[in-house]
């Protein structure tokens, strides 16, 4: 399910709440549109190894 999202001119961001664990996605705003998405929208995720970006945040 869709926790947040932060919809941009271009870049949309989405918080995906998955069994407790949080994932962020970055989507374009056409997209986001596109596929009618909204905060408490049920989503079903792929994640292929190809196509994730990780980021290190600083603890």
């Amino acid at each position: 399910m869709i926790k947040s999202l932060e919809k941009g001119r271009v870049l949309s961001m989405l918080v995906v709440d998955c069994k407790g664990q949080e994932i962020r996605v970055m989507l374009t705003s056409r997209q986001v549109d596109n596929l009618g998405l909204s905060k408490g929208t049920k989503v079903y995720m792929l994640l292929s190894p190809m196509h994730v970006i990780l980021e290190a945040q600083d603890e």
